[in-house]
């Protein structure tokens, strides 16, 4: 299913949802299965190898570098492909109703293409974290990171549209301003060179870059 980043990103701001679910899967190679997905929608976030999923008769290739997203009762198929253990985040989430108009969620499935993101990695660690521990707090907290994760989604599926140049003049600038304040130490100065040293032979960009629902397998 294609879907317009801007229109996505725009309806999730207009619409009330509420995080029903984070689960944490690591699956051996070769590992398949098949039925419904679960009665919400969610994203498949993918940490490391590759799996093979069907929505409604849809394949998408779910491995490091996009995320998938699911719609609530779909069929699905799924298969772990490679040698390599398929891991995997995965949020559902629970809308509340009524949805703006244009698209459903419930009824969605669609492929975002985010490439490489430490940031994005580190994020869905920290999501699994917080969601495993009891609580008020942290349930609210679980709430925040879900939405943090889902912007680092849309700007890193953003500046892949982009041009990964700009995608990496955005990296070097964020780190700068970050880090302008701190002590300038031997190891930040060679973090810097290293990423500097990427953008030597690219062409300097004109402006700069701005920056499921699914069982387990």
């Amino acid at each position: 299913m294609e879907i317009q980043l801007n229109k996505l990103a725009g309806h999730f701001a207009r619409t009330a949802f509420q995080v029903e679910g984070v689960y944490h899967y690591s699956i051996d190679p070769g590992r398949w299965g098949c039925g419904k997905t679960a009665p919400f929608p969610g994203f498949i976030l993918p940490l490391g190898g590759q799996a093979q999923f069907h929505f409604d008769g849809t394949p998408y290739l779910a491995g490091v570098g996009n995320v998938i997203h699911g719609g609530a009762g779909m069929s699905l198929d799924k298969r772990v492909i490679g040698n390599t253990k398929w891991e995997y985040i995965l949020v559902l989430y629970d809308i509340r109703k009524p949805e703006p108009e244009g698209f459903t969620l419930e009824k969605a499935h669609f492929e975002l293409i985010t490439g490489q993101s430490p940031r994005l990695a580190e994020l869905l660690r920290r999501l699994w974290r917080v969601s495993r521990q009891p609580g008020s707090i942290p349930a609210f907290q679980r709430e925040t990171m879900f939405r943090c994760v889902l912007e680092e989604v849309f700007i890193c599926a953003r500046n892949q549209t982009n041009g990964g140049d700009q995608s990496l003049f955005k990296q070097v600038s964020d780190y700068i301003h970050e880090y302008y304040m701190d002590t300038f130490t031997i190891r930040t100065g060679l973090l810097l060179s290293r990423m500097l040293r990427a953008l030597g032979n690219t062409k300097l960009p004109e402006g700069r870059g701005n920056g499921h629902g699914a069982a387990s397998i």
